[in-house]
């Protein structure tokens, strides 16, 4: 699990890794683009990436986020 505070403006460029995520938007608004299209998700909305799959994000307003990786991001540990 990984909790960000991100500020409006920020980028996530485009990417892939071999989890599947979920992202939960707690609060704000995010576009997120992918193969399949560009979804907006505002806060109570979530989407799920499969491993993989490329997508980036554009934070539209300040957001919190909460993504869900499985299986666990090592990387993401310390």
């Amino acid at each position: 699990v990984a909790h960000w505070e991100i500020k409006k403006g920020s980028l996530s460029e485009k990417h892939s890794h071999p989890h599947e995520q979920l992202a939960f938007i707690l609060s704000g608004k995010v576009l997120f683009k992918t193969a399949e299209g560009d979804v907006i998700l505002e806060t109570g909305q979530g989407a799920v990436f499969a491993p993989e799959e490329s997508h980036e994000g554009i934070i539209l307003e300040d957001s919190i986020i909460v993504d869900l990786f499985t299986p666990v991001r090592e990387d993401f540990k310390d």
